[in-house]
């Protein structure tokens, strides 16, 4: 069974790509909540915080992958290939071990720690994503 599914398709098979530092906490991380509706009377004390209709806001993750390559000309097209899987705006993570959820994320950006080894057969990116609603996990 793969380790790491992304978009359904086994990401060391197709893009070399492994979880890195962090990944399972990353994607543990709670969603903050959204504001609650609020009403401040002049006429009493304190203020009304009405936390029945609770609602969870979208979150940022910050998932970090390894890429692995053959040679340098393998891990540059799996490399390539990850970069187009990112481009798409869409991408779902799945780590059947660890979870039944399926996180639906958006792309946002690749930030640093990022790396190239000197053989050029390891690669480390580090990707910004933001989980538009967290409680669609199906």
């Amino acid at each position: 069974m793969a380790e790491l599914l992304i978009n359904g398709k086994d990401a060391l098979a197709v893009y070399g790509a492994r979880m890195g530092d962090k990944f399972l906490s990353a994607l543990d991380m709670p969603a903050p909540m959204k504001e609650y509706v609020e009403n401040s009377s002049r006429l009493e004390d304190g203020k009304r915080v009405n936390t029945s209709v609770a609602r969870v806001d979208a979150r940022q993750v910050t998932l970090e992958f390894t890429l692995l390559g053959d040679t340098p000309a393998d891990l540059d097209g799996k490399r390539r290939a990850f970069l187009e899987m990112l481009y798409a705006g869409r991408v779902d993570i799945k780590v059947p071990e660890y979870s039944a959820d399926t996180f639906k994320l958006v792309y946002k950006s690749c930030t640093s720690p990022y790396g190239l080894s000197r053989n050029r057969r390891f690669y480390r990116i580090s990707v910004k994503f933001e989980e538009p609603n967290p409680r669609d996990r199906t």
